[in-house]
């Protein structure tokens, strides 16, 4: 899908997010199924780094309770051990934000916010972003019209409808309700989520919320061409052409999105106007602030990945 695509080529958070998403899924579904100890800590371990981390994988709550219903009275009953081990696990999820006060503190180039003071590291650490992306006060009709517009913007309307309803043929073929429930409790959060952010234009945020309804909607394509593989092989083989050729349409379709984005060369403007400043008289080095942001990266990317402007030091909007 274009969204998936275009995370997959950023410095950012999105793909690892789902990535996490789907290990969550795994194991929930593997422990809802064996309910051995080994998966339940595999689960742990998963779900509790994305819940400190990407934060927004706290929304398949609803999702991982339902996929480990069938042995979610079994966990009470494992024993003192096993809970200091799911305790042990779920601890070091936040210990992953002493890294950044560590970057700080080793003289690291790139750097969020503050995190050498106790004031900055708390507030990443407690930072949420609701407070910034959530506004309940704009039009409802506005809001889920958009949020249909970015939802067609990422993939054909029938594949992700197709992909939705074909979550739910493990309850019609094997009446597994738990799993079709489950599968589709992992995207309903989401999508709500993608709805309720709005600032009267399309957001990151919104990009963003709306993944993890691609992702089921290709596990609901997987489980439709399963089904169809056990029905007529011809036929799952004549489907499962016909998709391939329509992603890959798709894909031709996007490409110029993603290499707009990848291969995009208007940072290099303000690497050199910066080759222009004059080195001072006293060989003194130039202190140059520039906000945080594309200038402020590029510049430090080229100082410290390309060895050019030497005689800088390059500061951002946070310096005193």
């Amino acid at each position: 899908s274009t969204s998936i695509w275009i995370d997959a080529s950023l410095a950012e958070v999105h793909t690892m997010t789902l990535a996490i998403s789907v290990a969550t899924l795994l194991f929930a579904l593997r422990f809802g199924r064996s309910g051995k100890r080994g998966d339940l800590l595999w689960l742990t371990f998963v779900f509790s780094q994305g819940v400190f981390h990407p934060r927004s994988v706290a929304l398949l709550l609803p999702a991982v309770l339902i996929l480990i219903w069938p042995h979610f009275l079994d966990i009470l009953r494992m024993g003192w051990r096993t809970w200091l081990l799911i305790i042990g696990i779920s601890l070091l999820a936040p210990l992953t934000y002493l890294y950044l006060p560590l970057r700080v503190w080793s003289g690291a180039d790139w750097v969020f916010g503050s995190p050498g003071t106790w004031e900055g590291f708390w507030t990443l650490f407690f930072d949420n972003r609701a407070g910034r992306v959530f506004d309940l006060q704009a039009d409802w009709v506005a809001r889920l019209r958009t949020t249909g517009e970015i939802l067609a913007d990422d993939m054909f309307w029938p594949l992700l409808v197709a992909g939705l309803l074909g979550l739910w043929l493990p309850a019609l073929e094997k009446r597994d309700w738990l799993t079709s429930l489950g599968l589709t409790a992992a995207w309903v959060p989401n999508f709500l989520v993608t709805v309720f952010i709005w600032r009267n234009r399309v957001v990151d945020a919104q990009l963003a919320a709306k993944l993890p309804l691609l992702l089921m909607a290709g596990i609901g394509l997987s489980l439709i061409l399963a089904w169809l593989w056990r029905k007529s092989q011809l036929i799952a083989a004549g489907v499962g052409v016909a998709l391939f050729v329509g992603l890959v349409i798709w894909g031709w379709q996007t490409r110029p999105i993603v290499v707009g984005i990848t291969r995009d060369r208007s940072s290099e403007a303000i690497v050199e106007t910066m080759r222009l400043v004059s080195p001072a008289e006293d060989n003194r080095t130039t202190t140059v602030t520039v906000p945080w942001g594309a200038d402020y990266w590029a510049l430090t990317y080229a100082q410290a990945y390309r060895d050019e402007l030497p005689g800088l030091n390059l500061v951002d909007h946070n310096a005193e």
